[in-house]
């Protein structure tokens, strides 16, 4: 951190003003899309498990950057049509189920001790940084 970051951290503490509030709103306004992004996030980290792929390789495959690929995983991050598309074709997995078509057995929701044994068991996904109401509301169905 640099001394600019931390004089300002400082002085916001020192003035009584802290982020936490703030922090808390975005993710209360956000709560639909960031469910969402955590699904995706646990889905993409269940396949590159089962495909044996590091966050490298599915950075080579969509020609982004290692760190694109870390901000996807974290679950935290808002999602483009164009993202999910690139992770799609890389994983050659479906994200998106599309109305038209039925959902065959690849496209059945995960089991949740499933994908809440991976996530716990892999670092990447920062899973200290989801409160327990959160991490036990999501629903993957």
């Amino acid at each position: 951190m640099k001394k600019k970051e931390k004089i300002a951290i400082l002085e916001q503490l020192s003035e009584g003003i802290s982020p936490w509030m703030q922090e808390a709103e975005e993710r209360f306004e956000n709560a639909d899309w960031l469910k969402l992004s955590r699904e995706i996030a646990l889905q993409v980290l269940m396949e590159l498990d089962k495909q044996k792929l590091s966050q490298k390789d599915l950075a080579g495959k969509m020609k982004v950057s290692p760190q694109q690929i870390n901000k996807i995983l974290t679950g935290k991050e808002n999602l483009t049509l164009k993202t999910i598309a690139k992770l799609e074709k890389a994983l050659q997995i479906q994200i998106i189920v599309k109305s038209a078509t039925k959902e065959s057995e690849e496209q059945k929701p995960l089991n949740r001790t499933k994908i809440f044994t991976s996530v716990f068991h892999t670092s990447i996904n920062h899973p200290n940084n989801w409160s327990k109401e959160e991490a036990f509301s999501t629903n993957f169905s």
